[in-house]
């Protein structure tokens, strides 16, 4: 347990500095002077030892000399749970975006852990599950973020870093968008994480799938559109990765995205009328998607279904809620139908 939090830790301090730092490679040389410290250390050390040596990973990244802090874009990092975090796997996306001048924000692994305890208590109402299952699964969230508290305490008090969300915040924002009872895969974790950059300041996103993995299509790929509606200022691509998979077609989609956001980013902060990452309206003129004729979304309807604006549709024939009207078959059109059935009699 140990190994997952500081891994999380050390691996947010490294990428919240390293696109400011002030001397090309302090981060990275001061990333593996931790990680040989932290590897000779971890097997035996203590909960005091732990918490003593995260201190002193925060203190010392908060110390790094950096330059021009905070003036790039943030770019998340969400997807398939492989995929997210092995850098083979995604073609080193993280380097990718930090070559092209951003700031990447990758969640952690922790949360993946706890999301599958809390599925227990989540889907409770819908799907029933044994009290028992619900105590044990809640005593396992409570222990996990109680190990996690220390550390969040020690980010909150730093000057440049920010603490990891509550599980069941992230459950609330994922709740919004689509039903917790999907569970499989990554499942709404991947939603509530979209969710949760984009509420802190991180609208640019990457969401990073293995070719035809279905559970993060239907979690991933399937919400980006929901999600245009409830927060315009999200720029959200979704890359495929697979051996065959062209790498060409794949820095092209992350490098437009990424084009787009430093534009609209850098127009915010000369207008001076963005206050706050929320103020900024990001929007791909290239992504088709994006022009779409999105409707309105206004809630669920008295069935219990999503509900979208849609004048003149006809509800009582089968083009329900795409304006279509019903569809009528032509009489004219029977004789010739009789025709063949004549020759083969």
């Amino acid at each position: 347990m140990y190994s997952l939090l500081y891994g999380d830790l050390i691996m947010q301090l490294l990428y919240r500095v390293r696109p400011y730092e002030a001397v090309a490679g302090s981060a990275n040389e001061l990333y593996d002077q931790l990680m040989v410290d932290a590897r000779s250390r971890i097997c035996t050390i203590n909960r005091k030892g732990f918490y003593k040596m995260c201190q002193h990973t925060v203190d010392a990244f908060d110390a790094l000399p950096l330059t021009h802090d905070r003036e790039k874009p943030r770019v998340g990092v969400v997807g398939e749970i492989l995929v997210k975090f092995h850098p083979t796997a995604n073609n080193e996306l993280v380097k990718v975006i930090e070559a092209e001048g951003c700031e990447a924000n990758v969640p952690g692994l922790v949360d993946f852990f706890l999301f599958g305890m809390t599925n227990a208590i989540n889907t409770n109402k819908e799907l029933g599950t044994k009290l028992k299952s619900r105590i044990s699964h809640m005593a396992g969230i409570k222990l996990v973020q109680g190990l996690r508290g220390p550390i969040n305490t020690m980010l909150e008090k730093s000057d440049r870093f920010e603490p990891y969300p509550d599980i069941f915040e992230l459950a609330k924002k994922a709740e919004q968008i689509l039903s917790l009872c999907n569970t499989m895969g990554e499942g709404w974790l991947l939603t509530a994480e979209m969710c949760d950059l984009i509420d802190t300041g991180t609208p640019n996103i990457v969401c990073a799938q293995p070719f035809a993995c279905l559970p993060n299509h239907v979690v991933g790929k399937a919400v980006i559109k929901r999600l245009r509606q409830m927060h315009p200022e999200s720029n959200i691509v979704a890359v495929d990765y697979d051996p065959g998979a062209s790498e060409v077609n794949q820095l092209n989609r992350i490098k437009l995205m990424i084009s787009v956001a430093k534009e609209n980013y850098k127009n915010g902060i000369s207008s001076g009328t963005a206050s706050s990452p929320a103020d900024f309206r990001l929007e791909n003129e290239f992504d088709p998607v994006t022009h779409e004729a999105t409707m309105p979304y206004t809630g669920r309807d008295r069935y219990g279904m999503d509900s979208i604006v849609n004048e003149g549709a006809d509800r009582s024939s089968c083009g329900v809620g795409h304006g279509a009207g019903p569809f009528i078959f032509p009489t004219s059109s029977l004789p010739p139908l009789n025709v063949p059935k004549k020759r083969q009699g």
